[in-house]
């Protein structure tokens, strides 16, 4: 983690490093019929710092996959070169879904 990393009972998913002061507003959204949740952060910059060298390489690498398979459900998904990198991501969850960052069904509860 960073140095501006926050306390993992700080935030809404520890292993995004999202602080839940950082949170703005909170929504759902519906994508190819599945209902997601979506957040509009306070504070953007804070949530990009984040993010380690080796964070930002392994968005990267998800995401290469996300264009090619997402590229079925959404032709925006598969063309948006941006999504390679976390501010690339952001605008793209900001122009498509209206919020900042999306979790899926499986990222909102690791609980064991």
């Amino acid at each position: 983690m960073s140095e501006d990393s926050v306390a993992a009972d700080e935030c809404v998913n520890p292993a995004l490093n999202m602080a839940w002061e950082d949170i703005e507003a909170v929504t759902t959204f519906k994508f190819n019929r599945n209902t997601m949740v979506g957040v509009t952060l306070s504070s953007p910059e804070r949530f990009v710092a984040s993010y380690t060298e080796d964070e930002r390489r392994s968005l990267a690498r998800t995401n290469a996959v996300l264009r090619v398979f997402g590229g079925i459900f959404s032709p925006a998904i598969a063309t948006d070169s941006n999504l390679s990198t976390v501010e690339g991501t952001l605008d793209f969850a900001r122009r498509n879904f209206g919020c900042d960052w999306t979790f899926g069904a499986l990222e909102l509860d690791r609980s064991p």
